[in-house]
């Protein structure tokens, strides 16, 4: 009398599909990113200055640490852009290890069953 031979385990494509999501993701946050660093490095800023009495500008002392920190934030927006577009793409175009198969030996003996191997 034979033991039933035992079935291979199914493998899932989850690992696979939650790698390209993620590579989605980061492309999507890369490209609004960057439409941010655009829109902070084309935008002359006139419509947020303050208006005008009598021909003095209402706002004259805080433009030049404005303009800094709309710098550093353009800077910093397509530095961002520039690596989750990359790293987005990366994510896309490689493929994730597939895990190790299973390894299990299985014997049969006069005195029982013998089950060996990994059982990950």
């Amino acid at each position: 009398e034979k033991a039933p031979v035992p079935s291979v385990p199914r493998t899932e494509t989850a690992p696979a599909r939650d790698h390209m999501a993620a590579g989605g993701a980061m492309l999507l946050l890369g490209s609004l990113a960057g439409a941010g660093a655009f829109i902070l490095a084309t935008d002359d800023g006139d419509s947020r200055r303050g208006g005008s009495r009598s021909g003095r500008s209402l706002v004259s002392g805080s433009q030049g640490t404005a303009e800094g920190v709309r710098t550093a934030l353009t800077i910093g927006l397509g530095s961002a852009a520039v690596l989750s577009t990359a790293a987005g793409l990366v994510m896309l175009f490689s493929r994730p290890e597939k895990p190790e198969a299973p390894k299990v030996g299985v014997g049969v003996s006069p005195v029982g069953v013998v089950v060996s191997g990994n059982f990950r």
